[in-house]
């Protein structure tokens, strides 16, 4: 006997009513946990190593592909410090948050604070080869005009 497997399609209304719920109901050190998951799994799944391994190690290169090739959607420039010990992330201006998780009225604010820092951390530190820190200064869901990060190389 055949048995047939039926599948019900990702309703993302209802992730997005789940990511809203956590933002309004938890506490901030479970927020941070969920969404960070989210975050790392957004760059693992999603299998942005293998967009990173042709530059994994070589930040320049990287850094080239981004301001004289224009090969991003959603970031203007790279540039280091003068102490290259951060990776100054300009983006471009946007109307809409990047993520689509962000849909509805009042998208949670944890998508920029946990979930888009993660998913840089996760995507620095990969091309670098070694840990570093994502400090948001700029985010569209935070009222701004684009969303801009400083990678703090460790």
């Amino acid at each position: 006997m055949n048995k047939t497997h039926l599948s019900i399609p990702i309703n993302q209304d209802q992730i997005c009513n789940l990511l809203q719920y956590i933002e309004n109901n938890e506490e901030e050190d479970v927020r941070k946990t969920i969404f960070s998951r989210l975050g790392y799994e957004c760059f693992y799944c999603r299998s942005r190593t293998q967009w990173i391994d042709q530059y994994k190690g070589n930040l320049q290169d990287f850094m080239d592909s981004i301001n004289n090739q224009h090969n991003s959607k959603y970031w203007e420039k790279l540039s280091l410090s003068d102490d290259e010990r951060q990776i100054i992330v300009t983006g471009k201006e946007v109307d809409g948050c990047a993520c689509s998780y962000s849909a509805g009225k009042n998208p949670p604010l944890s998508l920029c604070n946990y979930c888009c820092k993660s998913f840089q951390q996760e995507l620095f530190s990969y091309l670098l080869g070694r840990p570093v820190n994502v400090t948001i200064t700029e985010s569209f869901l935070l009222g701004n005009k684009r969303c801009s990060t400083i990678i703090n190389i460790g």
